[in-house]
C-alpha cells in the first residue's frame, strides 16, 4: 500500500469528554472559573445573573416560577400554591435549600412561617446588611462557596443534619454554562441532595441545555421507579433565559428513600453513543 494514499480513520468527535484526564480537565476549568467569579465585586444595580436575588414569583423578575411553572402538574395554580399544598403537613418545620442563589427573596416569598429554616449556597454572599438582618429573623443562612466542591457540600449537608431537606431549588441561569461539560457531575450532585431529601420532598432543577440529548435515555432509566419517584421534565433552549431553560421536577413519594435510595446513572456506553451521534 502506498503510504501517501493511506488515510487512517479519524476519531469521532464527541460532545462529552471521555477518559479520566478529559473529565478532570472539565472539572478543573469549572473550578478555576468559579474562583474567578468569587473575586468579582457585586453590582446589583444592573441585571446580572451572578448577583441576582431572584424571587419566588413575579413576572419579568427572573423569578423561579418563570423557570419551573412548565414542570408543574396540571391544575397546580402556580409554583407557590403547588409547593405549599404538597408540603402543608410540615408547615413551620420545612427545611429548604437553594443551590446557586442567595435565597433571600425566594424563601421570603412563601407564606409567613411556612419555611422553618432555609439555606442558600452562592459563590459570594452579596447581601446587604439590611438583607442579612431580615434573613436572620427568618432563620435563613448563606454559605459562600462552590456548590460542586466536596467541602461546600459537606458543610451544607451538616447544616441540614438529621432533619434532612424538604424543598430544594437549583437554578443557575447563565451561570449554568460554568457547570463542567461532564454528564455525571450534575447527576452526582443531584444524587447527593436526593439522598438528603425527605419522603414527600420536592426538588426543582435547571438542567444545562447541553445535557438535553441525554435526558430522554435517563428518563427511561427512571421509568421503573415512577410509583415511588415522580419526575417531570421540560426541554428548553436557552440556559440564561428564565422562561426558556430546561427544567426538572422531582417528588419523592412516601417510602421512596428505602425503595429508591439513589437515582440511576446512564451507562457510559449509552453516553458515548449519544455523544457521537450528536457531534
Amino acid at each position: 500500500m502506498d503510504p501517501e494514499s493511506f488515510n487512517p480513520p479519524k476519531k469521532k468527535a464527541r460532545r462529552y469528554p471521555f477518559g479520566k484526564n478529559n473529565r478532570e480537565l472539565q472539572i478543573e476549568i469549572q473550578t478555576e472559573e468559579a474562583a474567578r467569579l468569587q473575586k468579582e465585586k457585586p453590582n446589583t444595580a444592573v441585571y446580572n445573573w451572578k448577583f441576582k436575588n431572584s424571587s419566588l414569583e413575579g413576572e419579568g423578575d427572573a423569578s423561579l416560577s418563570e423557570t419551573f411553572q412548565m414542570v408543574l402538574p396540571d391544575g397546580s395554580h402556580g409554583l407557590k400554591n403547588y409547593i405549599e399544598s404538597m408540603l402543608a403537613q410540615k408547615k413551620g418545620r420545612i427545611v429548604a435549600v437553594e443551590l446557586g442563589g442567595i435565597g433571600s427573596r425566594l424563601f421570603a416569598g412563601f407564606s409567613e412561617r411556612f419555611i422553618g429554616r432555609s439555606l442558600a449556597i452562592s459563590l459570594t454572599d452579596y447581601r446587604t446588611e439590611s438583607e442579612r438582618k431580615s434573613d436572620s429573623g427568618r432563620a435563613h443562612d448563606v454559605i459562600a462557596g462552590d456548590l460542586f466542591k466536596e467541602q461546600t457540600q459537606k458543610q451544607a449537608l451538616k447544616w441540614a443534619g438529621d432533619d434532612g431537606v424538604d424543598l430544594l431549588f437549583e437554578r443557575l441561569l447563565g451561570g449554568i454554562g460554568f457547570i463542567p461539560n461532564e454528564p455525571y457531575i450534575l447527576i452526582e450532585l443531584l444524587n447527593k441532595w436526593y439522598g438528603a431529601l425527605n419522603d414527600g420532598g420536592l426538588m426543582f432543577i435547571q438542567v444545562p441545555t447541553n445535557l438535553d440529548p441525554l435526558m430522554g435515555e435517563w428518563l427511561k432509566e427512571c421509568a421503573p421507579f415512577a410509583s415511588d419517584v415522580e419526575i417531570q421534565y421540560s426541554r428548553g433552549f436557552v440556559d440564561g433565559n428564565p422562561m426558556d431553560a430546561s427544567a426538572l421536577r422531582i417528588r419523592k413519594r412516601a417510602g421512596a428513600s428505602k425503595k429508591v435510595p439513589q437515582l440511576p446513572l446512564l451507562h457510559p456506553r449509552v453516553v458515548k453513543k449519544i455523544s457521537e451521534d450528536i457531534r
